[in-house]
């Protein structure tokens, strides 16, 4: 979860005067919260789709063997698919290797970011959809890499899906892939001239009788 509060002290003074007055000021105070949260939501999924395509997250692509872990660890263990050997042909005899085709980092979490604004406190909460604290440790762990024994258990079922490990390997590791926490740092320069420029234009609009959302 990524919690943006508006710190008064980077505001303009004349924004600072108004921004508590209640009616269309306080209209206006929750439409840029809105608007502040869509363009870090936005953020977070636009970095995330071209972060192993040369944005600024830059990301190493996922292993093309991590779909396949993950598709039998979600089996629950029916892999009635899984073939270890090659039965004919050239390659009779051989391991069978299998990997994916899924490249993008975090892609079924991408889709479910949301965010929640609190009019009250002045705050914008992005998060996933079902957040959980397995969720959030998972990115932390994530963000700064990680490694994972290879006991002889976990060789077992590597080789069971097609992807057999040497003699000499004894951890897996996962590169580091921050994500919330690099998006933030490289838009929290422009969060508070973003919302002062939507909050005049909201104010502007509801003046002038223009309709639109709280």
């Amino acid at each position: 979860m990524l919690d943006v509060q508006l710190k008064s002290e980077g505001l303009s003074e004349a924004t600072k005067a108004v921004l508590d007055l209640p009616g269309l000021f306080r209209r206006a105070r929750n439409s840029a919260l809105r608007s502040l949260g869509y363009e870090v939501k936005a953020e977070l999924q636009t970095q995330a789709r071209l972060a192993t395509k040369g944005g600024y997250l830059d990301w190493a692509p996922l292993h093309p063997r991590t779909p396949i872990i993950a598709r039998a660890r979600r089996s629950a263990g029916g892999l009635s698919w899984a073939r270890t050997r090659w039965k004919r042909g050239d390659k009779a005899g051989l391991v069978v290797q299998r990997k994916g085709t899924r490249t993008e980092v975090f892609s079924r979490l991408v889709g479910g970011i949301r965010y929640q604004v609190d009019d009250e406190d002045g705050l914008v909460a992005i998060g996933f959809v079902n957040p959980g604290a397995r969720v959030e440790r998972w990115l932390r762990m994530h963000a700064q890499g990680y490694e994972t024994r290879v006991t002889p258990r976990k060789r077992r079922f590597l080789f069971a899906i097609g992807f057999p490990l040497k003699k000499d390997t004894t951890v897996l590791r996962t590169p580091a892939r921050p994500w919330v926490p690099k998006v933030y740092e490289h838009m929290r320069s422009r969060i508070h001239p973003r919302f002062e420029g939507q909050f005049w234009n909201a104010l502007n609009r509801y003046r002038e009788g223009g309709g639109g959302k709280n």
